[in-house]
């Protein structure tokens, strides 16, 4: 009985959850952003790790919400830090975007570690970037790339093949191919 009880008592907040984050969904497909924000601030503040996602990349881009990296950040890393392997990709994003190429490159690693392919691109992309893709640090950065080619994604293979092509400028440490390096921010709402 006790079972029982403890079963439908998790069903009934899964349940919630997925009817919080299904109306959060529904009032940010309808543009209703600070519908949507409130939906998603409340789900997050019950422990609903989605809405939290979500609510982060509402901040992210400044929708419903002032634009606000900071907090964006914060959720990131908090959901990163228990293995979550897109926001490890999109704190890496934000960390990229506030200008703190050595955090990013952490966080990338760690969801290029966790599976996810844009993690992995985005890693090798922020290292050729920072132009510390060769030396010490190129034996890494080919690892996340071939991850990345394993996980079926096309520009983690290119960037791998073009990497033995690149030539850098010692004092300056800045890449001097046409090697497009283009971030791919991974802040994609979770359905």
């Amino acid at each position: 009985m006790k079972f029982l009880l403890t079963a439908a008592l998790f069903c009934a907040i899964c349940g919630a959850y997925e009817i919080s984050n299904g109306a959060g969904m529904e009032a940010f497909r309808d543009r209703e952003y600070e519908r949507a924000f409130v939906i998603w601030t409340q789900a997050c503040d019950d422990g609903d790790e989605r809405a939290c996602l979500n609510l982060a990349s509402l901040y992210y881009n400044g929708y419903g919400a002032a634009h606000r990296l900071d907090k964006a950040a914060a959720i990131y890393a908090r959901f990163c830090e228990q293995d979550n392997p897109h926001a490890c990709a999109n704190a890496g994003s934000v960390a990229w975007a506030q200008d703190d190429l050595a955090g990013a490159a952490v966080y990338f690693e760690r969801a290029c570690e966790l599976g996810h392919a844009n993690g992995c691109i985005d890693f090798g992309r922020l290292q050729v970037t920072r132009g510390v893709a060769i030396g010490a640090q190129e034996p890494r950065v080919r690892e996340a790339l071939r991850r990345g080619c394993e996980l079926s994604y096309f520009a983690a293979c290119q960037t791998l093949t073009n990497l033995d092509s690149m030539k850098f400028d010692s004092k300056k440490s800045q890449k001097k191919s046409n090697l497009n390096l283009n971030l791919n921010l991974n802040l994609n709402l979770l359905f």
